[in-house]
């Protein structure tokens, strides 16, 4: 037993060694949250390999006996014209460290944040406040309406130009960060009122400008509705579910899971040739991960590289246009 204390004290302070000198590039605080658990992972793999049972050395004993009874004599070896030099004894590779999913410690460097790659679409609490603040958004910033023969001039600016539809009804954007049917038509509301030709008889565009505020709100909802369904099917793919919430103002969480699948592909695919150890360690990180707890690597990686559907999503128009509404 006072062996076994002995062996086992010296494989856990190697593996502290090991592990302070693999986060040895890592800030002190990172340092510090980091390496109990990258020890363990060490010193696990460390007594795994001291419980192994010793391979065969190749020696004498595991040596075919020589046949026995006489035999053509070996030629006489040549002198060699150069020596050539003995071959260095291979090191043996230091134990792989285990993966770290880790994201909660951040330091300040200069100007910048060094974060890495955050999973920032997993993260409920984030998500739930984004959507808050845009809800807070739209109670706090009504829809104000100028000068209806501005806002006529505004709505349409002449030549061949056309006003988006958002643009229209001053919806979507960063300050938003989101819109549904409720605020399409509050928005419609309060501008019809003001621009209605019966209201602006001396102003020539009135009619034009009252036509197109009406062709923005049907705009708006028959997008509404493509990126709905976009979301729901990346959901799907990911195997995420869709929420009431999630739904009534779709456009941040359609970039949400749409970053969601992207960080997926990437996790489970790496960069370059992977060797087959390296992407069964990926897999198993990726199961693990509470970001895909829904998700089946294999079918995800099945449907990017062999179908279509989830590239085409991607392109969507509605996928592009919700990048307007980025917080």
């Amino acid at each position: 037993p006072g062996i076994a204390m002995a062996e086992d004290a010296a494989l856990e302070a190697q593996a502290q060694q090991l592990a302070e000198a693999a986060l040895a590039a890592l800030p002190e605080a990172a340092r510090a949250a980091k390496v109990g658990a990258v020890k363990e992972g060490i010193l696990k793999r460390l007594r795994s390999q001291a419980q192994a049972p010793p391979k065969p050395d190749g020696g004498a004993a595991s040596r075919p006996a020589a046949p026995k009874g006489p035999g053509p004599l070996p030629p006489k070896r040549q002198p060699d014209k150069q020596r050539v030099p003995a071959k260095r004894p291979r090191q043996p590779l230091p134990p792989r460290l285990p993966l770290v999913l880790e994201t909660g410690t951040l330091e300040q460097v200069g100007s910048a944040q060094a974060c890495g790659d955050e999973p920032w679409f997993a993260d409920n609490a984030l998500r739930r406040k984004l959507i808050e603040a845009a809800t807070a958004k739209h109670a706090e910033q009504k829809i104000l309406v100028g000068n209806p023969a501005d806002e006529i001039r505004r709505i349409c600016p002449g030549g061949d130009r056309v006003l988006g539809a958002g643009a229209v009804l001053r919806l979507g954007g960063a300050h938003h960060g989101g819109y549904g049917e409720s605020d399409i038509k509050y928005a419609y509301r309060q501008l019809s009122r003001a621009l209605h030709p019966d209201k602006n008889p001396n102003v020539p565009e009135a009619p034009d400008a009252f036509r197109r505020l009406s062709e923005a709100s049907e705009e708006l909802k028959v997008g509404i509705e493509e990126t709905r369904r976009t979301l729901q099917r990346l959901c799907t793919a990911t195997g995420s579910a869709t929420t009431p919430e999630m739904l009534e103002r779709p456009q941040l969480p359609l970039v949400a899971e749409a970053s969601r699948l992207l960080s997926g592909v990437l996790a489970l695919t790496g960069e370059g040739v992977v060797p087959d150890d390296a992407q069964r360690r990926m897999l198993g990180a990726f199961h693990a991960s509470p970001a895909y707890s829904g998700c089946h690597g294999q079918g995800l990686l099945a449907q990017w590289y062999e179908a279509n559907e989830l590239l085409d999503l991607l392109t969507e128009v509605s996928l592009r246009l919700v990048f307007d509404c980025r917080r």
